[in-house]
């Protein structure tokens, strides 16, 4: 299915579109991620129910039991990367604190963590459990513990997902240890229990989503950064030729050189509607007209038409509709003459200065080709920003106050981009080759978010276990009558157990939307 994309129909899904998700020729798409989830799940539970189902089979040696063990670890790793697939190579928003950020296709992806997650715990407990039946000794089981979390944490050193890396190490080596020594007392499934291994596993899913969204979030502020003080924007350059003749050979324009009851506006309106939308939206333009003997056509403007001749010579790239023009004070911008005849005779020039706006939305993410259904995570109204050029500030814009001169706290060492924090802000700072420096600033994320992620998936995980779990006993049960009778005929105490965990799932929900 995976080489030749069978069946064709099912691949033409949204489902199947690489556009949302795509990490590997595996995962291709959220859709082959479900399809994989779920034949795990139907291998693991297949295994499970004929694994050592005669009476004389041998129990697993030394060697077995340890290369189970480090098989954990390597499957731990395995979650670990489809958590960092699924946040970094993904548009689809999985940040569960935000509820209304999410939608069905973010419902599929913790699905697929939530039953790999589930395979994980079945998969641990039959090794433990195993383990804890051998002779092998209690010291022999920490120690290579030991030495597999630290072979998975070094898999971080020098990797850009460190923390996420060495705190899973952490994480699966002391599960390991404590779930090792607890099944040696007690293997059953009380509600305690559950609620100890799903609050495990939570807490491990929490760490993951909010350290790997700081990682994307970072990384859109460098990306940001360089957008904002980008140098050339050569689609313009291609782009504006054919609007340069269109604007040349229009009449009410050339009329405004001779007639003065067309004013200045008039002609900004004309040109901003009928010429300059669309992809120009993303620039401010300024308009200077000059007579056939160079003299400004207005009496209010104030440059001369030899100042843009200047400019013009700066731009060596030969693009004779738009000039590039590098200032020193201000970031880029284009210029362009465009000449009005009447006939054969010139009547004068119009300048076109064209400045990009600071910031501009679509230019950083073009949200708009990914489709009305799909959510995208985008935090860029949140930033503010400063641009500083030769220590000064040149633009700025968000509530942060920044000063005027450049903060000489504010140091890079040997790196050109380097994170600054402060008791309510983190900042991302930038240094270019042109001189400019780019400062983006984020308020720091509230203490009460990473509760809020662990209240929520502690109640999916839970419901997902208990789907599975039911769905389990019907297809294992011979008399579906005589299951339902057995699940409602339950004790006193189990009740009890039952409406506690109702109380704690519903408290765990409220806790979410509170915080």
């Amino acid at each position: 299915m995976l080489l030749f994309n069978l069946p064709d129909e099912l691949n033409k899904l949204a489902l199947f579109d690489p556009r949302y998700y795509a990490s590997s020729a595996i995962t291709k798409s959220l859709g082959d991620l479900v399809i994989n989830t779920l034949l795990m799940l139907w291998v693991t539970f297949f295994c499970q129910s004929n694994y050592r189902k005669k009476t004389n089979a041998a129990e697993p040696s030394v060697v077995i039991n340890l290369i189970g063990l480090a098989l954990i670890f390597v499957y731990t790793g395995f979650i670990l990367w489809v958590f960092k697939t699924l946040v970094m190579d993904s548009v689809i928003s999985f940040e569960i604190y935000n509820v209304l950020s999410t939608n069905l296709y973010s419902l599929l992806g913790f699905v697929c963590v939530a039953i790999l997650l589930l395979i994980h715990f079945a998969f641990v407990k039959a090794v433990l459990s195993a383990l804890s039946k051998s002779e092998i000794r209690n010291n022999v089981v920490i120690l290579f513990s030991v030495a597999c979390g630290l072979l998975f944490a070094a898999f971080g050193i020098g990797s850009p997902f460190n923390e996420s890396i060495s705190y899973t190490a952490i994480w699966i080596t002391l599960i390991v240890i404590l779930l090792y020594f607890q099944l040696r007392k007690d293997t059953s499934f009380s509600i305690r229990n559950l609620i100890l291994y799903v609050s495990v596993y939570s807490i491990l899913s929490t760490f993951l989503i909010e350290n790997l969204y700081e990682r994307k979030e970072r990384n859109s502020r460098e990306f940001f950064s360089s957008k904002l003080v980008s140098e050339r924007d050569y689609i313009a350059e291609y782009m504006f030729s054919d609007v340069a003749k269109r604007i040349s050979s229009d009449a009410f324009i050339s009329n405004a050189f001779t007639n003065p009851i067309i004013s200045r506006k008039d002609v900004i309106d004309r040109i901003n509607v009928l010429y300059l939308g669309g992809y120009f939206n993303k620039y401010n333009f300024l308009l200077y007209g000059f007579d056939a003997n160079g003299n400004p056509v207005k009496s209010a403007d104030s440059l001369k038409f030899s100042f843009f001749r200047d400019l013009f010579a700066r731009d060596k790239s030969g693009n004779t509709s738009l000039h590039y023009v590098n200032d020193s004070a201000l970031n880029y911008s284009y210029l362009s003459v465009i000449p009005f005849h009447t006939d054969s005779e010139y009547v004068g020039s119009l300048v076109l200065r064209l400045v990009p706006k600071i910031y501009y939305g679509q230019n950083v993410y073009p949200e708009l080709l990914l489709g009305s259904n799909l959510t995208v995570s985008n935090n860029l109204n949140n930033y503010a920003y400063a641009i500083y050029q030769n220590q000064k500030l040149i633009a700025q814009y968000g509530d942060y106050p920044y000063s005027y001169y450049w903060n000489k706290e504010y140091k890079f060492g040997d790196k050109d981009f380097v994170f600054i924090e402060e008791p309510d802000w983190e900042h991302s700072i930038q240094q270019f080759l042109n001189g400019k420096k780019v400062i983006v600033t984020v308020a720091r994320e509230p203490v009460f978010e990473p509760l809020a992620t662990f209240s929520y998936l502690f109640t999916f995980y839970f419901l997902v276990l208990g789907a599975v779990v039911f769905v389990l006993r019907i297809i294992t049960s011979q008399n579906l009558k005589e299951f339902f009778y057995s699940s409602l005929a339950v004790s006193f105490r189990t009740r009890i157990n039952f409406s506690m965990l109702v109380m704690i799932l519903v408290s765990f929900i409220i806790i979410g939307f509170v915080t």
